[in-house]
């Protein structure tokens, strides 16, 4: 008899990816590195997030690799920018730039 017949093994659970949408992102604090495997993200702790029809939230925002390349160069502390964003626990992550259209 094998183990797996007497006691069953757990089923793995599916990860479901949070819905993306367009968000005008200020940060207070940019703070830029590379990850263990040289990857170069930018980290924005206490950045505020506005959403359309939404309120306010204050929420540390990340970006990595092509993502951050995207938007590296329009992030500025204290200027919004309309980026396309998705949840990622109780971070948030850029997914790109939003077009102009979009963001209105």
């Amino acid at each position: 008899m094998k183990i797996q017949e007497i006691i069953p093994m757990p089923q793995q659970k599916k990860t479901v990816a949070s819905a993306t949408f367009v968000a005008t992102v200020t940060p207070n604090e940019i703070v830029k590195g590379n990850t263990s495997q040289g990857v170069r993200y930018s980290k924005m702790p206490g950045a505020l997030i506005e959403r359309k029809g939404r309120p306010s939230m204050t929420r540390t925002v990340m970006a990595f690799g092509r993502e951050n390349r995207a938007v590296a160069r329009s992030l500025r502390e204290g200027k919004p920018v309309d980026v396309i964003c998705q949840f990622d626990g109780g971070t948030v992550r850029i997914k790109g730039k939003a077009d102009a259209k979009k963001a209105a």
